[in-house]
């Protein structure tokens, strides 16, 4: 399951948010347009992760990381 899961993960070009993971802005930061868009695309990718994540495991697992918040 862990080699379909990655073949998944990476198909919909997510797998980069399991291996690095998401880094949240500091609150308060002044980002500019294009920092905020990529920050958002990041935020995104990561939850596609997240969500993909979560539809892999069957009942007996999943609470494992049902409180997660992010892939990493």
């Amino acid at each position: 399951m862990v080699y379909s899961s990655k073949a998944w993960l990476s198909f919909q070009d997510v797998w980069e948010m399991v291996e690095k993971g998401f880094e949240k802005p500091i609150d308060g930061a002044m980002l500019t347009l294009a920092q905020r868009k990529v920050v958002q695309k990041a935020r995104r990718k990561d939850q596609l992760a997240l969500t993909i994540i979560h539809q892999c495991l069957d009942d007996a697992t999943f609470h494992i990381v049902a409180n997660a918040t992010t892939t990493k």
